[in-house]
């Protein structure tokens, strides 16, 4: 069983999301039972998480506060599960704290979830799993402290697994009448819990421990395989990544580069304040007038350097529709800059800077339907700074 966060942070590599998809994958070829949602399940949505889960439906899912903007559970509250005679009733409930926390700093991608009062959740399922159950195991996605503090005001639990930072416990602690399972972070044990029942299947005795997952544990071949598989491609997309990111950094700290009008403007001062009071310094407004700042065809013209190494980027920003861009910070090559038609800043003082743009230079953005009665020896004429 697991009780979340079994998924990948945003720091993890190589894509998180493809790695806690391959979690889930390796989770199923272990034969897990049942499951409850943590957060870093829920970075990507509500039907992502769905989705994800859907890939191996015979891993049961449940939670009893787990829910869509509309209040509704979006799994089963629990699941009963037979083995050898004795049926174990499994409930979960995850904390929306950690969720929120998300939120603020801008990891959850679509906030699409609410979540129930974990305690009056619980209390709703209980009765109903203790008259068909032996055993019941509670999933918990709350801190140890959390978990005690629910476990002192909520009874008809016997099991608890800790899913949120659970630390890791050899044995299994106790909190009123309920087993508590921690099993450590990072997958780095293997807890174990085993019930003694007496002839009417109430818990008499119990043994249980956090196995070190060291070389004392024997691999399985097929599902080694398959991780170190994962690991070698993730590897060698990871140094792909690296290297185009190192390539992209050594060109950016190179000679040739977009800097701003506002350099410029150290020394060529009249020019750019004759500049700053034409059309070319409202270009970029213009789009946001027409709310197309995010059109590739639009900022072409509209910035400095769109699409080329240094030139003006768009950033998504992390919203719940991903409807909005944020500049990042290219916001210094927003509109037509000096750079627009002089090239690259960096050029000054070489063969390469152009003092006199041609019209052909004019033409690469007015042109076709975007013309509009443009005359470029009446513009050479005012002077188009």
């Amino acid at each position: 069983m697991d009780a979340g966060n079994f998924g990948a942070a945003e720091n993890n590599p190589f894509e998180p999301w493809e790695r806690t998809t391959f979690m889930w994958d390796v989770m199923a070829d272990l034969k897990y039972d049942a499951v409850t949602p943590g957060d870093l399940e829920m970075l990507q949505g509500a039907q992502a998480l769905k989705d994800l889960y859907g890939r191996h439906p015979e891993v049961q899912v449940v939670s009893a506060n787990v829910a869509d903007q509309s209040g509704n559970l979006l799994f089963p509250k629990y699941t009963v599960i037979e083995r050898d005679g004795v049926r174990f009733g499994v409930t979960g409930v995850t904390g929306g704290a950690y969720y929120n926390f998300n939120i603020t700093r801008g990891r959850q991608l679509k906030e699409d979830f609410t979540f129930k009062d974990p305690k009056e959740s619980l209390e709703a399922v209980l009765p109903e799993l203790r008259k068909q159950c032996d055993i019941v195991v509670a999933l918990i996605h709350e801190g140890p402290g959390d978990v005690n503090r629910l476990l002192g005001e909520v009874s008809g639990i016997d099991v608890v697994v800790i899913g949120h930072n659970p630390g890791y416990m050899f044995n299994p602690d106790r909190n009123e009448n309920a087993l508590i399972i921690r099993t450590g972070n990072q997958g780095k044990y293997f807890s174990v819990l085993q019930l003694t029942l007496d002839e009417n299947k109430k818990i008499v005795d119990y043994n249980g421990e956090g196995k070190p997952l060291g070389d004392a544990v024997a691999k399985d071949p097929k599902i080694d395989a398959k991780v170190k598989a994962w690991e070698d491609d993730t590897k060698a997309r990871q140094d792909a990544a690296n290297r185009k990111k190192s390539a992209e950094k050594a060109q950016l700290q190179g000679t040739e580069k977009y800097v701003g009008a506002e350099v410029c403007a150290r020394c060529h001062v009249d020019e750019y304040a004759k500049w700053s009071e034409s059309p070319h310094a409202h270009a970029y407004k213009a789009l946001v007038d027409q709310n197309k700042q995010t059109v590739s065809e639009c900022l072409t013209c509209h910035t400095v350097g769109y699409g080329k190494p240094t030139g003006y980027q768009v950033e998504w920003l992390t919203d719940q529709d991903k409807s909005r861009y944020v500049a990042g910070d290219s916001t210094s090559l927003r509109n037509v800059q000096c750079e627009s038609c002089h090239g690259m800043g960096t050029f000054h003082g070489t063969a390469n800077l152009v003092k006199m743009p041609t019209e052909e230079t004019c033409r690469n953005c007015h042109t076709g339907e975007f013309e509009r009665g443009f005359n470029y020896k009446e513009a050479l004429a005012k002077g188009v700074h």
